[in-house]
């Protein structure tokens, strides 16, 4: 028999092609291979998402120091990683707009602008179509930040060598992916309460600077020098 990937000679008794390590598949498509087959090569439920997710909160070293330094299987890759916080933003979105259209308007702030001037009325449109903007197209946001983050990184932590730009830009795409996953999650858990939402947006702030700061503090082996 041969290999439906690369064509070469397997025997009948491989599960994998030695050449190039596809799936030998024998049986036909149902419901519940499809499935299978969705879950092992997307999200790879069975081997590391759930231990990526978790040790990238207790130790985010052995997580992005190891894929930098080789280790390739143990955790989810970054750009997949990447592919599942863009994919719930992507669902954050389509919920937001089918079923809660107002969710971002966070009218309970301007419960007194009768009293307003116009130009105070103008702002707070301005401030409502930016809360719009900035919730509908953060993905697109970060994705075109991130060589800058990756940069900015580097220049921040320039008197350390034992990462190139290339290897913090992976620092950033895990860290982000994370946090993404992380407040994405929980923004469609409470889509259904604005005023909720609009405290969680808040506290999203400082969550991602005290978990980049957790990031860093742990790849860099950093301490906290006390003045004398």
């Amino acid at each position: 028999m041969n290999c439906k990937n690369c064509e070469n000679n397997l025997r009948t008794d491989f599960s994998y092609c030695p050449d190039c390590g596809a799936k030998v598949i024998r049986n036909r498509l149902t419901v519940k291979n499809l499935w299978y087959d969705a879950t092992e090569r997307f999200f790879n439920i069975d081997n590391t998402i759930l231990v990526t997710f978790k040790h990238l909160f207790t130790k985010p070293d052995e997580v992005i120091g190891g894929y930098i330094n080789g280790v390739r299987k143990k955790y989810l890759n970054p750009i997949s990683y990447f592919t599942i916080a863009l994919t719930l933003g992507g669902l954050f979105v389509y919920v937001y707009t089918e079923f809660f259209p107002n969710a971002l308007d966070f009218d309970f702030k301007y419960e007194n602008s009768s009293s307003l001037t116009e130009a105070e009325n103008l702002g707070q449109d301005f401030q409502k179509k930016w809360n719009t903007y900035l919730f509908k197209y953060q993905s697109l946001f970060y994705m075109a930040m991130m060589p800058f983050l990756a940069l900015i990184s580097r220049l921040v932590f320039i008197n350390k060598k034992q990462f190139n730009l290339s290897e913090h830009f992976v620092i950033n795409i895990y860290a982000y992916s994370h946090l993404s996953i992380i407040i994405n999650t929980v923004y469609i858990l409470v889509l259904w309460n604005s005023k909720l939402l609009y405290y969680v947006s808040m506290v999203n702030l400082v969550f991602q600077i005290g978990f980049f700061t957790w990031v860093f503090y742990k790849l860099f082996n950093l301490t906290i020098s006390r003045p004398y």
